[in-house]
């Protein structure tokens, strides 16, 4: 758990008090967006970042993950495990 956090906290904008910076709320649910590092592509997407932090926390999952569906196949392939 402990790689999980750091992964996370190495993702995300922090500001000068070592915050993470709320942009606003989600679209769905009571979840917030939060400034990140890094550039949004088709190669670096919500769901990539996701399987990275899976992969981090030690679930045997593909890391290129681009789509909502991947995650949920891989995570699907490893409870038939």
């Amino acid at each position: 758990t402990h790689s999980l956090f750091a992964y996370i906290e190495d993702k995300l904008e922090l500001d000068a008090n070592g915050t993470p910076t709320r942009l606003g709320d989600s679209l769905y649910g009571n979840g917030s967006f939060y400034a990140a590092k890094g550039t949004f592509s088709l190669a670096n997407t919500c769901n990539s970042w996701v399987a990275g932090a899976l992969i981090v926390a030690g679930c045997r999952i593909r890391p290129n993950i681009v789509r909502a569906s991947g995650v949920i196949s891989e995570l699907r392939h490893l409870k038939n495990e």
